[in-house]
């Protein structure tokens, strides 16, 4: 945990991860079966790799932006304070969530994305 410190990590492996900040940006690559990601303000972006089974990324006003292009199949659950959330999927399908909750697929990685004033976008297969 970070308390205004920006988090990189590229071609990282594991079993789980669990990062923090306060003001600071996470930008993570990497392969995990369980992520867990949080940040006060800043923004995180992730890109997760094949075999994981369990992501949480949160926000306080910072943007998200997901990428799960690798994973075969997800189950995206979205909340939002006052930010907007879009969730692309293959074939160029859109779903927005604004304002509220939504969840998308019902696959077998479980994909749980909270901001309270940021903007999410999420990128699935």
């Amino acid at each position: 945990n970070m308390s205004s410190g920006d988090f990189t990590g590229r071609y990282v492996r594991g079993n789980s991860i669990v990062v923090g900040t306060g003001s600071g940006d996470v930008e993570l690559d990497g392969c995990f079966e369980r992520y867990s990601v949080k940040t006060g303000s800043g923004d995180a972006e992730l890109k997760a790799g094949a075999g994981a089974g369990e992501i949480h990324v949160g926000t306080g006003s910072g943007d998200v932006e997901l990428d799960l292009t690798a994973l075969e199949s997800t189950e995206v659950t979205v909340a939002t304070g006052s930010g907007e959330a879009t969730i692309y999927s293959a074939g160029g399908i859109k779903h927005q969530v604004t304002r509220g909750t939504g969840t998308v697929g019902s696959g077998d990685c479980k994909v749980h994305v909270s901001t309270g004033s940021g903007d999410a976008e999420i990128r699935r297969k």
